[in-house]
Order: structure tokens, then C-alpha cells, then sequence
């Protein structure tokens, strides 16, 4: 628990799901106008599917500028870090989906849902009325993901052969923290450059190329220690020929520079903890 009564638990989805969900995860608070919950999301190249079981949460587009967020929504994969802010007692029950995952329920290509934040009742296939009845009325966590598991394990499709080869490269990526060369990534899926790059941004809406900056990105923050690192030997480690490309990216996926980031991180992150 932390300041605004924070509370935040991750759930494992059972193994039939493991391929297309990272993790479940519930967060309650109880924030206020007087003391408003703020929620910095940082680049990450997975899709969040988000139920607001109670509260509102809006989202910051600009300085004056706020979007309010739908009771169901969908995060598609961005290359963008986010902030979102409540001004009242919430709970969101989430998922978190590897980026195929999405094209696999709702048949749409990973490139028309990138960067978008998208309202889940226009995702029919997603929100049935029987589904979003059930999980409105579940009295715990648990038996939440219970019905939201069984719900998906029933909507997916059947396994894809060709398109599983490219979803392990997708995941590795990702999860990683690898640097290869787009060719031996091709080559490692029987396809042409061309074809590979086609196919991963039909998956998850992004080049190859970013989808393992992004992955470069999230393995500093896993191989950063309590203190301030030093940003030459995060940068050498993450595979970054010189500091400044790793700053650069530092800055694009997570809003600020390495070292304002790490100086303030146990703000940020203390949702996780």
C-alpha cells in the first residue's frame, strides 16, 4: 500500500493463455480532486485492455488538453509514454496482451491499431453483453479472470503455423532485450526481409527495428539497479554503439532523459511495488 491507499496485484493467466497474455493486474486507490492519482505509462510494445470497474481516468493528450477514457478501453501497442489521471476512488482490472494478440481476437491488422486508444465496446468481439454482465458482477479479482480466461481461451483461433515462427521472434524482441540483425531474423523465419518485415507489422503495427529499440529500452530498466546507474555502461549493455543513440531513445519511449528518470522512478513506479 502507498499514499492515495494504492493497491496493485498481478495475476498469472493459466497456461492456455500464456502465448497471447503476458499478465493480468488490478489497481485500486482512492484519489481525489484535492489529490489526484497520477499514471505514467512508459513505452513497453504490448496492448493493455482495460476495464474501469469504477472511477474515471482521463488521459493527458496536452497541457490543457484531456481525453476521458471509456468504461472499456483498448491501448493498442504505442511508441508513446502516456499519463493518465483520476480525480476519485478507483479500481481498473487490466490485461496485459502481446501485440499479436490483438489481430488474433479481433481480426484486425496490427497497423490500423497502433498508437490508438480505442473505446472496447466497438470491438464487438471483445464485449458481448454476456460477457461484460459477468464480469460487472464477479464479486473478487479472481473469479474476474476466471470468467475474462475462459471468455478468451474460447475466442481465440485456432493456432496459426505460419504466423507462430514470427510471434516467438515478436516475443523474443520484446522480452529479451535482443539486437540481431533484421536479416538472420528473416532468415531464422524462411522469409525475405521484406516478407518478415510485412508480416511482424501485421502483427503488432510496428517495424521490426523499433519492436527491438523498444525491447533495448525495457531491458535497462530491468538491469538497472537502486542507485543511479551509470548511463554509458546501460547504454553498452542494452547494445547501443554510443550514449547518445540510447539517450535519444530514453527520451522518445519514456518522456524524459535517463538521469531525470532515474532519479524519480520510485514516484513513478510505485503503483508496481
Amino acid at each position: 500500500m502507498h499514499e492515495l491507499g494504492l493497491h496493485f496485484q498481478f495475476f498469472e493467466p493459466p497456461a492456455e493463455l500464456q502465448w497471447y497474455v503476458r499478465y493480468f493486474w488490478m489497481l485500486r486507490g482512492s484519489a481525489s480532486e484535492a489529490s489526484p492519482y497520477i499514471h505514467r505509462t512508459l513505452v513497453d510494445g504490448f496492448a493493455e485492455w482495460m476495464h474501469f470497474r469504477q472511477g474515471k481516468f482521463t488521459q493527458q493528450l496536452s497541457q490543457n488538453h484531456h481525453q476521458e477514457l471509456p468504461q472499456w478501453c483498448l491501448a493498442a501497442p504505442s511508441d508513446r509514454p502516456a499519463q493518465f489521471i483520476s480525480r476519485g476512488p478507483f479500481q481498473v482490472f487490466g490485461t496485459c496482451f502481446y501485440p499479436f494478440t490483438l489481430t488474433a481476437l479481433s481480426g484486425i491488422s496490427g497497423l490500423e491499431l497502433a498508437n490508438q486508444m480505442i473505446d472496447g465496446t466497438s470491438l464487438k468481439r471483445l464485449t458481448p453483453d454476456a460477457i461484460t454482465d459477468q464480469l460487472a458482477n464477479s464479486e473478487t479479482p479472481e473469479s474476474y479472470f476466471s470468467i475474462w480466461s475462459a471468455f478468451l481461451t474460447q475466442s481465440l483461433p485456432p493456432t496459426d503455423a505460419n504466423a507462430r515462427s514470427v510471434e516467438a521472434t515478436i516475443r523474443q524482441l520484446l522480452t529479451r532485450g535482443i539486437h540481431p540483425k533484421i536479416s538472420i531474423l528473416a532468415d531464422q523465419n524462411h522469409l525475405s526481409v521484406r516478407q518478415f518485415q510485412r508480416k511482424v507489422k501485421h502483427l503488432s503495427g510496428f517495424r521490426p527495428g523499433l519492436i527491438a529499440r523498444i525491447g533495448r529500452f525495457q531491458s535497462t530498466l530491468s538491469k538497472a539497479g537502486p542507485t543511479l546507474p551509470s548511463l554509458s555502461q546501460l547504454a553498452h549493455d542494452a547494445g547501443y554503439y554510443d550514449q547518445a543513440h540510447f539517450i535519444e531513445d530514453f527520451k522518445q519511449f519514456s518522456g524524459v532523459s535517463p538521469k531525470a528518470f532515474f532519479q524519480k522512478r520510485s514516484a513513478d513506479m510505485a503503483w508496481r511495488q
